[in-house]
């Protein structure tokens, strides 16, 4: 009976009965969208918060001026030793840079305990005529300053200190017992002997493109040169191969090409210069010898903030440029 009745009424009405059909689908349709929203939208989020995050980092290394200059210092004999035992301090100092080193002053003294035994001291095999330790002579333990060292060369020095007081086991004598460093006039900061050889540059870049999850890593060099060097004023000499540049969109090369072995120069450079594609350009280097280079493209470096700024080790939202 019911059944009946609500038939009849539909057939009664029907302009009522459809749009009342439309208003549900419609409501039903509103729903479902909303729901396939956010299911799609939450589906979206996850997806890109899983996704790899790309992060521009710099590892900053520095080449000391006295980077291939090496004092060796060993000791002899080493271990347990008794009072009034006779130890030879061994001081080897190499250059194996291409640049003389000058002004080369090495310092070493003996540890507590031992005594510098007068007229032992030796450079290449020759006494140093000094009553004293002339490694370390006078109240401020001044160095011996053993001249220029070549490229290639190597200095020997040796001296001998006597123990005067060990318990009764005897004293440990080893090279970390000993002090010893070195200057130089290009590099005034001593340097300890016996001291670990900073990571190169090359060997950098290869373990950074092995830890996983590294996209690619680009090897950059530069130096400051003083006025005079290139222009009238200071410049920065970059180095760096066709992958940093691909990498770095804001390095835009304007004319000519990159080519390895040869010069690109900023555009503010060249139009000081008077230089263009094909010409050559020549660089006075510290040690006043000359480099001189074919320029086979200019480049645009207004953009490129990456080859000038650097963050502050106390504010790393600082940059500086």
């Amino acid at each position: 009976m019911r059944v009946r009745f609500v038939i009849a009424d539909l057939i009664r009405n029907p302009r009522r009965t459809i749009w009342t059909t439309i208003g549900v689908m419609l409501g039903v349709g509103f729903f479902c969208a909303v729901l396939f929203f956010i299911d799609g939208l939450s589906a979206s989020m996850t997806q890109r918060a899983a996704a790899p995050l790309a992060i521009d980092i710099q590892r900053v290394i520095s080449e000391p001026v006295a980077a291939d200059l090496r004092l060796g210092l060993s000791v002899g004999p080493q271990g347990p030793a008794e009072p009034g035992a006779i130890i030879t301090i061994q001081l080897d100092l190499t250059n194996s840079g291409a640049t003389p080193a000058n002004e080369v002053v090495v310092r070493s003294a003996p540890p507590s305990g031992l005594r510098f035994l007068p007229g032992s001291a030796q450079v290449d095999g020759v006494a140093v005529q000094a009553a004293d330790n002339p490694f370390a002579s006078g109240l401020a333990q001044t160095g011996l300053n053993i001249g220029t060292v070549p490229p290639g060369g190597s200095v020997s020095m040796t001296y001998q200190a006597t123990v005067e007081t060990a318990p009764d086991t005897g004293a440990d004598i080893t090279a970390a017992n000993v002090t010893a460093t070195f200057s130089t006039r290009e590099a005034v900061m001593p340097i300890a002997a016996n001291a670990s050889a900073a990571i190169s540059l090359p060997d950098l870049v290869a373990q950074i493109r092995a830890i996983d999850g590294i996209a690619f890593a680009d090897p950059l060099s530069f130096a400051d040169l003083a006025p005079g060097a290139l222009t009238t004023g200071p410049s920065r000499l970059f180095g760096f191969d066709a992958d940093y540049v691909a990498h770095d969109p804001s390095i835009r090369i304007v004319d000519g090409t990159q080519i390895a072995g040869a010069a690109l120069l900023s555009t503010g450079a060249a139009r000081s210069l008077l230089l263009a594609v094909g010409d050559t350009v020549t660089i006075t280097l510290p040690d006043n010898s000359q480099l001189a280079l074919p320029v086979s493209g200019i480049v645009d470096l207004t953009r490129a903030h990456a080859l000038f700024s650097s963050r502050r080790g106390a504010n790393l939202e600082e940059f500086i440029y």
